[in-house]
C-alpha cells in the first residue's frame, strides 16, 4: 500500500504518513488510534513494535485481512454495553429533569435569569438529551446491523 493510499484511508495527508514512517514526527493521539484501528492492532501493541521497519507491510496486511471473528464479537459486546450504559444515564437525566425544577440561572451573555423562570425545563439540557437519544438510536441500529453481519459471517465459516 502506498503512503498516499494509507493517508486517504486514514483521512490524513501523505506527508504525515511519510513523517511517521521516517520517525521525524510522532502522530497525534487521534491519528495514532486511527492507525492502530486500521492496522487491526491494539494501541499498546503498536507502541511495542518498531513501526518504521514494518509500517507499510503492516498496512498492506491489514488492508487484505479481516479481524478475527472473536475480536469482532468482543468489540461488538463492549460497544453494546457502553451504549446500554449511556442509555441508562440519558434516561436518568430525563427523569431528573421531570422531578427537579431547573433553577432560574442566567444564560451566557445575560446579566440575570429573567428570561427563564424556576420550573421551566433547561433547554440546553433538553437539547443535549435529544442529541444523546439520536446518538443512541444510531448506535442501536449499528449494533443490530453488525450483529446480523457477524451472525451471517459465523454461519458461513
Amino acid at each position: 500500500m502506498s503512503q498516499q493510499k494509507l493517508a486517504e484511508q486514514l483521512g490524513l495527508k501523505r506527508n504525515n504518513i511519510a513523517s511517521y514512517e521516517a520517525g521525524i514526527v510522532e502522530p497525534k493521539a487521534a491519528n495514532f488510534l486511527k492507525l492502530a484501528l486500521f492496522l487491526g492492532v491494539s494501541p499498546e501493541g503498536l507502541l511495542e513494535e518498531d513501526i518504521s521497519a514494518g509500517f507499510l507491510a503492516s498496512a498492506r496486511h491489514a488492508n487484505n485481512s479481516r479481524p478475527a471473528p472473536e475480536k469482532l464479537h468482543e468489540h461488538l459486546a463492549l460497544f453494546s454495553n457502553q451504549t446500554a450504559d449511556l442509555q441508562k444515564v440519558s434516561e436518568g437525566f430525563r427523569e431528573f429533569q421531570k422531578i427537579i425544577p431547573a433553577p432560574a440561572l442566567p444564560r451566557r451573555g445575560q446579566e440575570n435569569g429573567s428570561d427563564r423562570t424556576a420550573g421551566e425545563p433547561d433547554t440546553d439540557l433538553s437539547n443535549l438529551l435529544d442529541i444523546t437519544e439520536q446518538l443512541l438510536d444510531s448506535n442501536w441500529k449499528l449494533i443490530r446491523a453488525l450483529t446480523s453481519r457477524a451472525t451471517k459471517q459465523d454461519s458461513t465459516q
